[in-house]
């Protein structure tokens, strides 16, 4: 098994994530689709806001620190 790609935890299988950082992408995903139909916003300015909004959890950030420093917005 891998390293989850964030972590030093083992990565859930047919994931780069450990379990833990693997429900907060899912959660960022969910939570994407629901802001997209309200705000009309694109996934790297959703993933910035979220970086600059007070009382977002630790593993979301890890999430969207990961996918911005990857590129992969």
């Amino acid at each position: 098994m891998n390293e989850c790609a964030i972590c030093d935890r083992l990565a859930t299988p047919g994931s780069v994530y450990c379990e833990y950082h693997s429900k907060a992408y899912d959660n960022l995903r969910d939570a994407f689709e629901k802001w997209k139909e309200s705000l009309e916003i694109e996934w790297d300015k959703y993933l910035k806001q979220l970086l600059e909004t007070e009382g977002t959890g630790l593993w979301i950030q890890e999430i969207a620190e990961y996918i911005i420093q990857q590129g992969s917005i």
